[in-house]
């Protein structure tokens, strides 16, 4: 079933699932209107804002960094 969202949720949607292909998070979905997103960790968040986006980008980067570097 497709959720219908407004113009700024379908795009904060667009930009979660543009986490989970960079392999950033594991899954996005929406529930009432909600934006969800799964971290590596297996954490539910739920999107806000363009900001959290970028706040959750960001830290899974971080995450990211520490783990291949911690390999080496």
């Amino acid at each position: 079933m497709n959720e219908s969202l407004t113009k700024l949720r379908s795009e904060l949607f667009f930009d979660a699932r543009k986490l989970v292909l960079d392999k950033l998070m594991e899954s996005a979905w929406t529930h009432d209107g909600n934006i969800l997103v799964r971290d590596l960790k297996r954490v539910i968040h739920r999107v806000e804002s363009a900001e959290h986006i970028c706040k959750l980008r960001s830290n899974a980067n971080r995450s990211y960094a520490s783990v291949t570097n911690g390999s080496k």
